[in-house]
């Protein structure tokens, strides 16, 4: 029996699962989310935040579709190493997860330039379902919003405020997409 390790919280893990599942189910599949939520769409997450879409749709499966593959699923621990000659993760927590098989789908981490004040609150990354759902949550409390960028993520980010009824600042840089 394969152990099995998929990092992330993308549609790529979902899609890994649905492959080793379909090969036999007698692999032992553990799935670590590092956000605390189940593997999510990117690209749903301007329609979420101008309320387009519900919670849900954002979601690649429901919890079920893990239960029903026998996946075991870790949420909102971080890693403290990986050891690829021993085959071991090691969390923070010391826990240590064994594999055989170990594949890496995404590892989202906000990249905010080295500016005084990017670790304040009201301070948003747009990698993270978990950044999302504090900005969602955030949003009828503020009146403008500027959003720096240089992706048509962003871009699409700031339009979904404006659907939201806010006041957008757009930044991108001399070299930007625009």
């Amino acid at each position: 029996m394969k152990r099995i390790v998929i990092l992330g919280s993308s549609a790529a893990g979902v899609k890994a699962i649905e492959d080793i599942r379909a090969s036999g189910p007698e692999s032992e599949i553990t799935l670590i989310a590092f956000d605390g939520h189940y593997p999510y769409y990117r690209d749903t997450f301007a329609p979420y935040i101008a309320k387009e879409i519900d919670a849900p749709k954002v979601f690649c499966k429901a919890k079920e579709f893990y239960v029903k593959n026998n996946v075991n699923v870790i949420l909102d621990k971080k890693l403290s190493r990986i050891n690829a000659k021993r085959r071991i993760i090691c969390m923070e927590d010391k826990e240590r997860i064994e594999y055989d098989i170990l594949i890496v789908t995404d590892t989202p981490e906000n990249q905010f330039p080295d500016i005084k004040g990017t670790n304040k609150t009201g301070i948003y990354g747009y990698k993270k379902l978990k950044c999302i759902d504090q900005l969602f949550n955030a949003v009828p409390l503020i009146d403008t919003v500027a959003v720096q960028s240089d992706s048509f993520t962003g871009l699409q980010a700031a339009a979904a405020l404006v659907k939201r009824g806010k006041e957008v600042i757009f930044i991108t840089s001399e070299n930007g997409f625009i």
